[in-house]
């Protein structure tokens, strides 16, 4: 605009002042009061212009240079231009833009900028007349629009339709523009944020999508798992019923070996009878050798010095014999009337699987079928009595085979005819 003084243009006809309660003018804004303001002004003006007329002529035998919106008197001479730097403005507070206004006035509600320009030249005060000139105008220019004195409001009563005054526009760039920059941040971020979550909205229905095909596949698994633990049951009863099978199949094998013994006993028992009644009849047969007992085809020698359950078989067999097998009740009664109160090593040994006494076997290999414990025997104490021995009862015990147990023995070997 071309005017110093001109303030913001608002629309204030419906309302008689800002803020608080909204009173409707009455006749608008050319009403009664405005006419008469008009009147006033009018009449103003007209003394204001004579007064600065008669001011004019007596004072303006000077000038002002106008010099960045400012009056300033010029530091040399000359009043023409120095170095092209100023320029001569006959009136210049008539030409004031609004960057020059320096003074707000309100004179009775109306506001008008003024611009002081009090140029001074050789120590006169000059242009008074026209300044004056220039702020009456100013004033009744101001007074000519309905613009109430208020201060630097940036709403209205109308939904905030005002203008910011062109005073505040400096104060108000720095605060708006870091709010603008800080929007466009947070839009930004905003952006970014929806992109994420669209991203991350495929990503969590791709893992959905994973899951339920997990799902799928762990079941089929766990169908198969099942399947296998069902198969897994049958084979284990299977197998089960064959030990059983097997058990039963190895208790009948081994009883038809004890079974088997006995009867290998009986026709042995059978066979020397008949022998010795042959030898009876018959005396070809070779006598047995001297400290040797015979009975029923075979010579036995018990054994005086002490030894070692192996010595004592390593004794028998270089004399061409082995220790003693008893095979039935009635060789077991010969050994007990010939003991004489010691104790003999008998041809008997304990046979272990995983450290446990399994059964009991004779020096030919042949399984134990015929037996004549003592009471509570055989014990096997600390698991290891794998001998047998006979006390001097007769009857039979289990005791160790180490160097540290010695005993007599008895050799046993079969008549030469």
């Amino acid at each position: 605009m071309p005017w110093a003084g001109r303030l913001l243009i608002m629309d204030t006809a419906p309302y008689s002042r800002w803020g608080g309660g909204l009173q409707e003018a009455p006749g608008g804004s050319w009403g009664r009061w405005g006419r008469r303001l008009l009147i006033v002004a009018t009449s103003l003006m007209i003394a204001t212009i004579l007064w600065a007329l008669i001011l004019s002529i007596l004072f303006s035998k000077g000038e002002c240079l106008y010099n960045s919106g400012r009056c300033v008197q010029p530091p040399w001479g000359d009043r023409s231009s120095h170095n092209g730097h100023t320029s001569r403005v006959p009136d210049p507070c008539l030409g004031l833009s609004v960057n020059t206004c320096e003074q707000s006035v309100c004179i009775f509600g109306l506001c008008a900028c003024t611009s002081v320009c009090m140029c001074m030249h050789e120590g006169v005060s000059t242009s008074l007349g026209v300044w004056f000139l220039s702020a009456c105008v100013h004033i009744m220019w101001a007074a000519c629009l309905p613009t109430p004195c208020v201060g630097p409001k940036t709403g209205s009563p109308q939904g905030g339709k005002g203008r910011v005054p062109r005073s505040l526009g400096p104060r108000l760039q720095e605060p708006l523009s870091a709010a603008s920059t800080e929007r466009r941040v947070l839009l930004g971020h905003q952006d970014l944020l929806r992109t994420n979550a669209s991203e991350q909205t495929v990503v969590l229905a791709a893992l959905k999508e994973e899951i339920r095909s997990c799902d799928t596949c762990c079941q089929g698994t766990q169908a198969q798992l099942q399947t296998a633990r069902t198969e897994l049951g049958e084979a284990r009863e299977k197998l089960f019923q064959q030990e059983s099978a097997l058990k039963e199949l190895s208790e009948r094998v081994t009883q038809g070996l004890a079974e088997a013994g006995r009867d290998r006993e009986g026709i042995r028992t059978e066979l020397l009878r008949a022998l010795e009644a042959a030898q009876l009849r018959n005396s070809s047969c070779e006598q047995c050798p001297a400290s040797w007992l015979p009975f029923r085809g075979s010579c036995y020698l018990f054994s005086i010095p002490p030894a070692t359950w192996d010595e004592a078989q390593r004794n028998c067999a270089g004399a061409g014999a082995h220790l003693v097998i008893v095979n039935d009740l009635d060789e077991q009664g010969f050994l007990s009337r010939n003991v004489r109160g010691r104790g003999y090593w008998l041809g008997l040994r304990a046979v272990r699987r995983a450290e446990k006494v399994q059964g009991y076997q004779w020096v030919d290999g042949v399984p134990l079928s015929f037996s004549h414990w003592n009471e509570g025997e055989p014990n096997d104490s600390q698991g290891r009595e794998d001998c047998i021995m006979m006390l001097d009862t007769g009857m039979w015990n289990d005791a160790p085979c180490g160097d540290n147990e010695r005993d007599n023995w008895i050799c046993e070997k079969r008549q030469i005819c």
